[in-house]
């Protein structure tokens, strides 16, 4: 038998030929719930699952997942997730420092991205389809070329572009280009929420 709410939700789609979406966007595991500051743009078919924590205008786009459920994942203020990343943790790292995943303000992680237990920071670029592995470090302006693989350790300097599978240096970026990601995560975040 079905519920009154999802006949009523099917009936509204029949009528509008549109298909709802039955997955839940945030999912709550044990006590681990996901967490959202003021503003945030989550779009209804991605799913935030466990221990994640989304800073102040955060958008993730359709077909995202990011799961908190081994360890945490956290993102600042004005982040941007492109449709179809997946975003997890492992349960700890060979180094021995966190397995958390990190976004700090202002980034851009484009679309179809694999990001690993791993550091991300200010007014970087993840370029579309790239996969960033545990432990990897991205560093303030740091930006990783579209189909590039981070392994696991690597740390991306400050102010410079990497490329590659495995990634390799490519190129030092103009001063100015801190802003321009900065300009773009904005826009991203007000087009989103």
């Amino acid at each position: 038998r079905r519920c009154a709410v999802g006949k009523a939700i099917e009936e509204v789609s029949h009528r509008f030929n549109e298909r709802w979406s039955k997955a839940r966007t945030m999912v709550r595991i044990n006590d681990l719930r996901p967490k959202t500051m003021r503003i945030c743009h989550i779009a209804p078919s991605a799913t935030v699952i466990g221990e994640v924590y989304l800073g102040h205008r955060t958008t993730i786009q359709n077909n995202c997942v990011l799961r908190g459920d081994i360890n945490s994942i956290s993102t600042e203020p004005y982040v941007y997730i492109g449709e179809g990343c997946v975003l997890h943790t492992c349960a700890s790292l060979p180094t021995g420092m966190e397995a958390e995943l990190f976004i700090d303000s202002w980034s851009i992680i484009e679309s179809n991205c694999t990001l690993y237990s791993c550091s991300i920071g200010k007014y970087c670029h993840v370029g579309e389809g790239s996969v960033i592995m545990e432990g990897a470090q991205l560093e303030e302006g740091a930006v990783v070329a579209p189909g590039s693989v981070v392994p696991p350790g690597r740390v991306v300097p400050a102010g410079q572009m990497w490329g590659g599978n495995p990634i390799k240096f490519l190129n030092f970026l103009e001063h100015k280009h801190p802003k321009t990601v900065q300009k773009l995560a904005y826009h991203y975040s007000d087009v989103g929420a």
